[in-house]
């Protein structure tokens, strides 16, 4: 992975990657087992290479580059928008087992093999980096991520959320509850990811999209995100072929949004589907940058009723999404387009499509099993040794569970590093359904506690 050194300061921010640059490169990271100290203090170090045009100015490469690190308020070993950690030069003499620290310290190495003290040989200068960082330690006590705002319908509930101060790791979630409103809810997806924005759309209507084999745009649809559905019949085509496609242009010009950026980041779509007549219908999802790239087809419930189909993680833009190489110019998200797939084996089955919720998957969990009723909620708690568990029960007045849950799938379920500069705000997304009666209850589901436990790696930072 590169390796970015990123300086910010109230006037500007300058970033240098030290794979690719002329003047400053790493050459090894001297120590692939990392140091501990006993008290989950890890110290890494490196080795840089500065290169000049004469021997002064190899040397002022290097002082620039100390220069830097004492303006550097993070650095981060990959080029995506990851985890930060954060830097504080050490002071003359001060123990360094001192907790909530990372320091760094940089030397001139002198004697390179093949490089002798006078650079007779070379105009390049070494220089060792040692960073030493705090591996792990939480808050003693839980704090609340607020509820700035939601939308949404029964297809899904976005809120965006505000942490009460920064953190440096994924904070663990030590309890969120959610409550049924009337309907009786045994399924749901819960995404959270940093905030990408206020246009982040997370209901995609497929009637905005383009009609493929033996699909029509007609009728309307329960909910308030869709007016028409796609209904697909299978008259001249049964085989797996494309049904809809659907681009991030398509999405974002319907509501006039040039912000294509904010649909970035890695989910889990779930399609909004319905089964009439006999037979079976197996569906697949794909996402389109150049090629398409499909996931797992997947073979839909038949009773006449709306359901979900989760249609496998996807990544928008499909190679993922580097900062460096989009800030100065158009976005290629607006050409990402998602493809539906779907085919009939036998009989007379008709297939009707909706739209497309996005859950965020960089912190995803899915419920099965809840059965939470009207007059209950459901309770996501996770314990000190990150073990998840989910039951429903009363929400005031007794402690009694009436259901435990299954915890069907989840990834890194932790609240995300807030996104800095943004209010601290993270993206939350929610979806819900009854799998008895095959209602789309999400429009129910009210977030009414997050409780999170921060985590820090780093010099705390407020």
């Amino acid at each position: 992975m590169a390796t970015i050194l990123q300086i910010e300061n109230y006037e500007r921010t300058t970033r240098i990657d030290l794979t690719d640059n002329s003047n400053i490169s790493v050459v090894a990271r001297d120590l692939e087992r990392e140091i501990s100290y006993g008290d989950n203090l890890i110290t890494r170090t490196y080795t840089l290479r500065a290169t000049g045009n004469s021997r002064g100015s190899a040397r002022n490469r290097v002082n620039e580059l100390i220069s830097l690190l004492r303006q550097a308020v993070y650095w981060r070993e990959d080029a995506m928008e990851s985890e930060s950690v954060f830097l504080r030069e050490r002071a003359d003499g001060e123990n360094i087992t001192r907790l909530l620290i990372v320091d760094y310290e940089a030397r001139v190495v002198t004697r390179m093999p093949g490089i002798d003290p006078f650079q007779s040989n070379s105009n390049d200068l070494f220089i060792q980096v040692a960073l030493t960082l705090q591996n792990h330690r939480e808050e003693l006590f839980a704090e609340e991520l607020s509820s700035v705002s939601s939308t949404g319908s029964a297809i899904g509930r976005k809120y965006t959320l505000t942490a009460p101060r920064l953190y440096t790791k994924p904070a663990r979630i030590q309890e969120f509850v959610f409550s049924a409103g009337a309907a009786v809810t045994e399924q749901y997806w819960i995404g959270l990811q940093p905030y990408t924005g206020g246009n982040f759309i997370h209901i995609w209507r497929l009637n905005l999209g383009t009609a493929g084999f033996d699909a029509v745009l007609t009728g309307t649809s329960p909910g308030r995100y869709s007016t028409r559905t796609v209904e697909v019949d299978f008259n001249l085509y049964e085989h797996m072929a494309r049904r809809l496609s659907i681009s991030v242009f398509d999405v974002h010009s319907a509501i006039g949004s040039t912000s294509y950026n904010n649909s970035r980041g890695v989910f889990m779509p779930l399609l909004r589907y319905k089964v009439n007549g006999t037979g079976a219908i197996m569906a697949r999802l794909g996402v389109y940058s150049g090629k398409a790239s499909y996931n797992e087809a997947r073979l839909l419930q038949n009773d006449g009723l709306w359901h979900f189909m989760p249609a496998g993680v996807i990544m928008m833009p499909t190679g993922g999404w580097r900062k460096q190489t989009t800030a100065s110019r158009v976005s290629p998200l607006q050409n990402v387009a998602i493809y539906i797939d779907a085919q009939r084996l036998g009989g007379t089955a008709t297939l009707t499509l909706d739209t497309i919720t996005f859950i965020p998957y960089h912190s995803y969990i899915h419920i099965q099993g809840a059965r939470v009723y009207s007059s209950e909620t459901l309770f996501l708690i996770t314990h000190e040794d990150f073990k998840i568990e989910a039951f429903s029960g009363p929400y005031v007045g007794s402690s009694t569970i009436t259901k435990w849950a299954t915890v069907a799938d989840q990834n890194n379920w932790r609240a995300p590093i807030p996104s800095r500069g943004m209010s601290n705000r993270i993206d939350m997304v929610v979806a819900a359904e009854s799998e008895s009666a095959g209602q789309i209850a999400g429009d129910n589901v009210v977030s009414l506690r997050r409780n999170i436990v921060p985590a820090w790696e780093a010099f705390r930072y407020e």
